[in-house]
């Protein structure tokens, strides 16, 4: 996952639960638990995972049903490559918000990261459906297809996520390493002279997002 989406991705916010129920103790307990969590989420803003998970488990003890709160700690998990460890916390983040786009994506790009893809590819899928026009979505799909070694999703997963936002410069790569993959070696250099021939339609969208060869992944780190 992405550094800079993963901490687009915080949320910020009360906790969970019902209140309409709650005695003062347990009113005093949930208000601790907003505050640990919403410190939490300012740690993880700063970059520092470790004491964000330090936070935000303080805030799950004090209120189990604190989505927010499960959910940005497993992003601190992530960040810190604690992988089982974030698994663990987007689950229960699913469990407590079964239709956040957000947690479904997360928990899929992680199971990328675990190699299981299977279950990642199952998640990413219903993010997708829940918010259709998200590009990294498509793009962390693609990513889980091409692992598969199923190349002609990855592929299409890859050429909606640059429609959706061409500047997705692993995208532009990845994507060109499938046009070479599927024989049409000569059609990025036919971009790149502005040869495009007129009856080339999937050549004219590649010039469209300003293609650029072979981007390599492990170049673009520092951008993200």
């Amino acid at each position: 996952m992405q550094r800079g989406f993963l901490i687009a991705l915080v949320a910020l916010g009360c906790a969970g639960g019902d209140p309409t129920a709650e005695t003062a103790s347990d009113a005093t307990r949930r208000q601790e638990a907003i505050r640990w969590s919403n410190r939490g989420s300012l740690y993880l803003q700063q970059g520092r995972p470790a004491r964000a998970v330090a936070a935000l488990e303080r805030a799950t003890r004090l209120d189990s049903t604190a989505g927010t709160a499960h959910f940005n700690l497993g992003l601190a998990h992530a960040r810190l490559e604690q992988h089982p460890a974030a698994v663990a916390a987007f689950e229960r983040a699913l469990a407590l918000q079964p239709d956040n786009p957000r947690v479904f994506f997360a928990l899929g790009a992680t199971l990328r990261s675990q190699h299981r893809y299977l279950e990642a590819a199952e998640h990413l899928a219903r993010a997708i459906a829940l918010v259709p026009d998200h590009a990294e979505y498509h793009f962390e799909f693609g990513q889980v297809r091409r692992a598969t070694g199923d190349f002609a999703a990855a592929r299409a997963a890859f050429t909606r996520a640059l429609a959706l936002d061409p500047d997705l410069l692993e995208a532009l790569y990845l994507h060109s390493d499938h046009l070479a993959r599927d024989q049409q070696q000569a059609a990025p250099l036919q971009v790149l002279a502005g040869t495009c021939p007129a009856n080339s339609r999937e050549i004219g969208e590649s010039r469209e997002v300003h293609y650029r060869p072979y981007l390599r992944l492990h170049d673009l780190g520092n951008k993200s």
